[in-house]
C-alpha cells in the first residue's frame, strides 16, 4: 500500500503546479527566569509583565515559568533535570543572573550592618529597620564609619567581578545550550542587565542637622558593565538590550532617599519598565515565517513533493523534513487529518489538496 501511494505521489509531482502559502497561527512562547520575568511587584503581572505584553502583541500561546529569587545555577540545574517541557515553543525568553550578583551584594551590606541574611524573610525591610536602629543608638561617627566600610565593599571587589564573569561567560552559554537541546528550533532571547539604582543617590539622615549622600548607582555600575560586556554574541541566541532601554527613573521601584516616606530598595521594574523590556525584546525578535498545513519541505508552496516528503517521514522516522528544520510545530502542520499522529493518510490528504485546491484539511476546520 505504501509503495503504491509513493508511486502515485512521485508520478504527479513533476506536473502539478505550486499553490501559495496561507498564514497559520498558534505559535507558543515560554518565559524563563527570575522575578523580573515573573512580573514581581506589579499589580497585574498577568497583563503588565513583559512576557505578557510580548505574547499579546504576537498573539502567542503563553507560559510564564519564571520564579522570583532564581539564580542562573538553579535554572541550569532545572533544565538539566528536565523540570520544564520546552518542546513546541517557537520563542523562549530568559531573564536570569541578576540574583547571582545582587544577593551577595545585599548580604554583604546586611552583615556590615549587623543583620544575618539567613534569618530574615524580608532582607530589605531588615536592612531599613537596622539603619533606623543604628541612627538612634549609635554615635554619629560610628554610623559614618559603617557607611564608609559599606562603600569600600564595592570598590573593585574581586569576588563580585568573579561572580559577574561566571554568570555572563559560563552560566548563560550553558543555559542556552540546555534550552537548545530541548528545543532545536526556537528563538532564544536573553535580556541583559540594567542598573536599578542608576543616577540614584542614597540619602541617609544622620542627625537633625546632617545627612550622608552616597552614589549607590555609581558604586554598582562597574559590575553591571562587567556583566553586560561578558555576554558574547551567538548565532544560537540573542540579547535584548534592556540596559540601553532603561532611560528613566520611573522604570524601577527603587527610591533610596531616606528623607522621603516611600523609601524602597526594590530593584524591580515598574509597569513602564516592563514595557521598556518588552520593546527591547521585540527589537531583536524575528517573527517566525507562517507555514501552510501540508507544506512538508517548508518552501512556502504546496505540491506533490510535500506529500512525498510526508510519506517519507512516515516510512522512515529519522528522515528530516525541510519544515522540521524551520519550526518546532512541524507535526501540527503535517497531521492534516487531526488524528494525533503522522500517517500515510496525511500524505494522501496532502495529495488531495494539491489536486483540489478547495479541499479543506480536517486540521483547518
Amino acid at each position: 500500500m505504501f509503495k503504491k501511494i509513493t508511486a502515485i505521489i512521485l508520478a504527479l509531482s513533476a506536473i502539478l503546479c505550486s499553490i501559495p502559502v496561507y498564514a497559520a497561527d498558534g505559535a507558543k512562547y515560554i518565559a524563563l527566569g527570575d522575578s523580573i520575568a515573573s512580573g514581581y511587584a506589579l499589580s497585574h503581572p498577568e497583563t503588565q509583565s513583559y512576557p505578557a505584553l510580548f505574547s499579546n502583541a504576537h498573539q502567542m500561546k503563553y507560559e510564564n515559568l519564571a520564579v522570583p529569587g532564581k539564580t542562573s545555577q538553579e535554572l541550569l540545574d532545572e533544565l538539566k533535570n528536565d523540570t520544564y517541557d520546552l518542546s513546541g515553543a517557537s520563542v523562549i525568553t530568559v531573564s536570569i543572573g541578576s540574583n547571582d550578583i545582587m544577593k551577595p551584594m545585599i548580604n554583604a551590606i546586611a552583615k556590615e550592618l549587623g543583620v544575618d541574611p539567613e534569618k530574615e524573610d524580608d532582607i530589605n525591610k531588615a536592612i531599613l529597620d537596622r539603619i533606623e536602629f543604628i541612627k538612634k543608638y549609635e554615635k554619629l561617627e560610628t554610623l559614618k564609619g559603617r557607611v564608609k566600610r559599606i562603600e569600600a565593599l564595592f570598590i573593585d571587589n574581586a569576588d563580585f567581578y568573579a561572580i559577574c564573569d561566571n554568570t555572563s561567560q559560563v552560566m548563560i552559554p550553558q543555559i542556552a545550550a540546555e534550552i537548545r537541546k530541548k528545543n532545536p528550533s526556537a528563538q532564544i532571547i536573553f535580556t541583559n542587565y540594567y542598573n536599578p539604582f542608576k543616577n540614584k543617590i542614597l540619602v541617609v539622615p544622620l542627625s537633625d542637622s546632617s545627612q550622608g549622600e552616597y552614589a549607590v548607582g555609581n558604586r554598582i555600575q562597574p559590575y553591571i558593565d562587567r556583566l553586560n560586556k561578558g555576554l558574547a554574541a551567538s548565532d544560537d541566541y540573542k540579547f535584548a538590550d534592556v540596559y540601553a532601554a532603561f532611560t528613566s527613573s520611573r522604570y524601577v521601584n527603587a527610591n533610596i532617599d531616606m528623607r522621603e516616606p516611600n523609601v524602597s530598595f526594590d530593584p524591580h521594574p515598574t509597569a513602564l519598565g516592563h514595557r521598556a523590556i518588552y520593546l527591547a525584546v521585540n527589537d531583536v525578535y524575528t517573527p517566525e515565517p507562517q507555514f501552510r498545513y501540508g507544506d512538508a519541505n517548508g518552501d512556502g508552496m504546496l505540491d506533490a513533493s510535500d506529500a512525498a516528503e510526508t510519506l517519507q517521514k512516515v516510512l522512515k522516522e529519522n528522515y528530516v523534513l525541510g519544515l522540521e528544520k524551520k519550526t518546532a510545530d512541524w507535526k501540527k502542520y503535517l497531521d492534516v487529518d487531526a488524528s494525533g499522529s503522522l500517517e500515510a493518510s496525511d500524505a494522501a490528504d496532502i495529495m488531495q489538496k494539491v489536486l483540489k485546491e478547495n479541499y479543506i484539511f480536517r486540521a483547518e476546520k
